[in-house]
């Protein structure tokens, strides 16, 4: 069984995660104006995975309205945000055998958008996913072995980072960086014991001191389906705007209350969010499908960090 970087950290292993672009390789039309940057692919559980990566001279608006057009005409329909809990910077389109999506990322170059194609087939996914995804009898059968699945292998201490404070107690769970997208990223996933409030005042207190200032704050609290994570634990991930196809089985709604900061700075945006799944603990016990142990000696609050640069 793969170790899974997932659960109370959907939003970190989205952003890390390769699942991206399910069944055969798709090619699109581009609008003028638009260059390919990127394609890429990966094999994931038998499937290939695609990513395309476009940056353009046109506005969000000007693109939109090109896909729009051209997904009609193959009869795609582009789904209600509202409804399928849709984040705000994805735009996705669904037919009988398709399905794709238009995901825009930051840009801090004036007149330059960046977006990327994420993209699957359905007719080729679709077995793999009734199998992978919300299979009750796996989870039946997880339950009755007590199998725990092992979420991270290596719990670490922090990685020194000069862009940001680094408070004490902390641990990192994972670190990646993008030297070649625009702009560039830094992503990092970190738990602690404090709870959310504790975090985010030694953020708002200590941000000031490295540039940055504060342009947002959003605070969520409330019981959670994993569908529902992605915008609130990882609203600007740039990698992953949907959860559907990750987990391997079943994770119940979850009790969690926190805050997303957003910080500013010459060109420069760090969004941190810092999470507390009250009752995780006592569910996955109740499982016994998931081994969260590191969450019982390290704290049950999630810190995630963007750093756009």
């Amino acid at each position: 069984m793969l170790k899974l970087k997932v659960l109370i950290l959907s939003g970190v292993f989205c952003m890390f995660s390769t699942s991206l672009v399910y069944g055969k390789p798709l090619s699109y039309q581009r609008p003028y104006g638009t260059e390919l940057i990127k394609k890429s692919s990966n094999k994931n559980g038998g499937e290939t995975v695609y990513l395309f990566k476009y940056v353009s001279d046109l506005s969000k608006e000007k693109i939109l309205d090109f896909y729009r057009n051209l997904f009609a005409k193959q009869n795609m329909v582009e789904l209600d945000k509202e409804t399928n809990n849709i984040s705000e910077s994805a735009y996705i389109f669904k037919g009988d055998l398709e399905k794709a999506t238009v995901f825009f990322l930051p840009s801090f170059k004036k007149g330059v958008t960046n977006y990327c194609i994420f993209a699957r087939s359905q007719k080729t996914a679709s077995k793999n996913f009734s199998k992978r995804v919300f299979n009750k009898a796996l989870l039946k059968q997880a339950k009755s072995e007590k199998k725990a699945f092992e979420i991270f292998g290596y719990i670490s201490p922090p990685k020194a980072v000069g862009f940001m404070p680094m408070q004490e107690g902390i641990r990192q769970l994972t670190y990646a960086s993008w030297e070649d997208s625009q702009p560039r990223v830094i992503g990092i996933g970190y738990v602690t014991s404090r709870v959310s409030p504790e975090v985010v005042n030694f953020y708002l207190e200590n941000m000031p001191g490295f540039g940055w200032g504060l342009s947002e704050r959003k605070s969520n609290k409330g019981t959670y389906t994993i569908s529902q994570w992605f915008p609130i634990i990882a609203p600007y991930s740039p990698f992953c705007p949907t959860c559907e196809g990750i987990l391997p089985l079943e994770v119940p709604p979850l009790k969690v209350y926190g805050e997303t900061l957003t910080f500013v700075r010459e060109g420069q945006k760090c969004v941190i969010t810092a999470y507390t799944f009250a009752d995780i603990l006592e569910i996955a016990e109740k499982q016994t499908v998931y081994d969260i142990s590191f969450m019982k000696k390290y704290g049950t609050t999630i810190i995630t960090v963007v750093y756009f640069y």
